[in-house]
C-alpha cells in the first residue's frame, strides 16, 4: 500500500509520517530525510536517490507534477511505501488514480498557528535550506517575512481546499485529522483503524514540533 501524507509543512508530517513508519515496518519511506543544506541549489530526499531541481520543487508544492523520472519510478518500485512533504505530498492526484491501493491522509491546523510555527522554523533553519524552501512554496527570495503572512495564509488554504475537494467523492480513500488532536488515543488509533494496521507493541506518536 502507498501511504501519502498530503497535509502542508507544519502540520505534524514528520510525526505522523515516523509513527506510520514504526508501525508499518515499510522499508520505502520517502521523506523520512530530506536535505536542504548540501546540494549548492537542489534538494535531496532520502539518501540522495531522489535530487529534486528548484523547477521540480515548485511544482511539486504548488501542481502535482514533476519532470525527474526518478520520482515517478520509485512510486513504479516501491508498492509498500510511505511518501511525505517533498515530492509527494501533492502529487496525491497522480498516486490516486494510478495506484488503487493508495491511502492519504492530512492533518488540519488553524492557520494562525500554523504561521507562527513555519516563522519560528523558518528563522531556525540555516539561509540555504530556508531560502529554498521559501522559494518552492512561496515563490520569493530569502527568509520569511510577515509581509508574506497572506501569501502564506492562501498557499495553505488553497492546499487544504484542494485536497478536501479531490477527495470529497472518493470515500475511504482520505483521512481527515484534527492537529490539535495529536498525542490523543484517538488521533493514534485513526491512523491505525484508516489503514488496517495493528500496533501490538503500543508505539506512541511522538510530536516533533
Amino acid at each position: 500500500m502507498k501511504i501519502i501524507y498530503c497535509g502542508f509543512f507544519k502540520t505534524a508530517s514528520r510525526s505522523i509520517g515516523d509513527f506510520i513508519h514504526s508501525v508499518s515496518g515499510y522499508n520505502a519511506y520517502a521523506g523520512r530525510s530530506i536535505d536542504l543544506h548540501t546540494h549548492p541549489t537542489h534538494c535531496k530526499v532520502g539518501d540522495g536517490d531522489l535530487l529534486i531541481t528548484p523547477d521540480d520543487m515548485r511544482t511539486s508544492c504548488h501542481n502535482g507534477t514533476v519532470d525527474n523520472p526518478k520520482i515517478y519510478e520509485y512510486l513504479k518500485e516501491n508498492d509498500d511505501m510511505i511518501g511525505r512533504d517533498f515530492p509527494y505530498f501533492v502529487m496525491y492526484k497522480h498516486i490516486n488514480e494510478t495506484y488503487d491501493d493508495s491511502k492519504f491522509i492530512i492533518c488540519i491546523r488553524e492557520t494562525e498557528s500554523l504561521i507562527n510555527s513555519y516563522k519560528k522554523h523558518d528563522a531556525w533553519l540555516l539561509p540555504i535550506a530556508r531560502n529554498k524552501g521559501n522559494a518552492a512554496i512561496l515563490g520569493v527570495n530569502g527568509s520569511y517575512d510577515d509581509k508574506y503572512k497572506e501569501r502564506l495564509r492562501m498557499v495553505y488554504e488553497s492546499h487544504n481546499h484542494k485536497v478536501l475537494n479531490y477527495f470529497k467523492d472518493k470515500p475511504g480513500k482520505l483521512l481527515v485529522l484534527k492537529f490539535e488532536d495529536i498525542g490523543t488515543e484517538k488521533f493514534e488509533k485513526d491512523i491505525l483503524d484508516f489503514l488496517g494496521l495493528e500496533n501490538p507493541n503500543n508505539i506512541k506518536i511522538k510530536w516533533i514540533k
